[in-house]
């Protein structure tokens, strides 16, 4: 996804446009099953669904700008670190545990980012 990013704005895509792409191609994929288990909500409930919507594309847009500095092995390292993220959350947030299979895919996760990190690190170094 990053190389492609990267590659629109090269070729004069603005981040605007991207992120739209990125948002009526989502909409698509899930407006079926949206439909489908639709139900009514308070006004309460969608004052937070907007302010979470918006929230979300604040972020969205400003990662997919950032992508037009970063480089791809950067940003993709950053990518990496998503899916951790999130685990994290859910654990502080709404106390799930992690499965030893969850744990050592986070373990994998962590490795992975740090020895690209680490072999950039030694390369820096001065002889």
């Amino acid at each position: 996804m990053i190389v492609t990013i990267r590659k629109l704005h090269a070729e004069g895509e603005n981040t605007a446009t991207i992120f739209a792409a990125q948002c009526v191609f989502g909409l698509i994929l899930c407006f079926i099953p949206a439909l489908k288990n639709w139900a009514a909500h308070d006004l309460i409930a969608w004052i937070l669904m907007i302010i979470a919507g918006l929230c979300s594309g604040v972020g969205q847009i400003t990662m997919t700008n950032s992508f037009r500095h970063l480089v791809v092995g950067e940003g993709a390292l950053i990518q990496m670190l998503v899916p951790l993220g999130v685990a994290t959350g859910g654990i502080f947030f709404y106390q799930e545990r992690f499965t030893m299979l969850e744990c050592i895919g986070a373990a994998l996760i962590l490795i992975g980012t740090m020895i690209p990190a680490l072999r950039r690190q030694v390369k820096l170094r001065p002889s």
